[in-house]
């Protein structure tokens, strides 16, 4: 088990969950996830900023998933393939969440694309460190994107009731798992 660091080599797994996680674990999450020899996971908050972007050699499913509930409760698990593949399902359905995959294999350069407008977007320290970072970061935030009218809708009616944002992020939670 070793976290590939891109230029800094290969580390042991004890290192590879001091990343920055979130105070709460109730947020709702998006999990972009690569699988492979080398596993790629982005993890966006459902106000579509990266919390997480990692990539993982020979890595446990249960380190895997371990990983990714220390940052939020998982509500899609997306893909950049299509059919999303058995691993991808796998893991999905140990979170309890729902698979995201696109109509069609999404190319390499619109998941550059994707990540590049990401990245100078979101002012993001945190770039992929290789194709599979980058793949999994491509397929959360064209996952998000996808769902960004839904999730405006809720926040302008959130706004009208003058919920709290935690209020907001339980109603997206609800909404994307189809309990509303």
């Amino acid at each position: 088990m070793y976290k590939n660091t891109g230029s800094e080599g290969i580390k042991e797994s004890n290192l590879i969950f001091k990343t920055q996680r979130s105070s709460r674990t109730t947020k709702g999450i998006i999990v972009g996830y690569d699988p492979g020899l080398t596993v790629g996971i982005a993890i966006l908050n459902l106000n579509g900023e990266l919390i997480s972007l990692d990539s993982f050699k020979e890595i446990r499913r249960s380190e895997i998933i371990s990983h990714i509930i220390g940052y939020g409760n998982t509500v899609l698990v997306a893909t950049d393939v299509y059919p999303a593949p058995k691993t991808v399902r796998k893991i999905a359905t140990t979170l309890n969440s729902k698979i995201w995959s696109p109509y069609k294999n999404m190319s390499v350069e619109s998941k550059i694309e994707i990540v590049d407008n990401f990245t100078a977007t979101a002012n993001s320290l945190n770039v992929p460190q290789n194709a599979h970072e980058r793949d999994s970061l491509a397929a959360a935030v064209k996952t998000y994107k996808d769902h960004l009218n839904k999730f405006r809708q809720i926040e302008k009616r959130a706004e009208e009731l003058s919920m709290t944002a935690d209020m907001i992020d339980e109603v997206k939670i609800r909404v994307l798992m189809g309990n509303l």
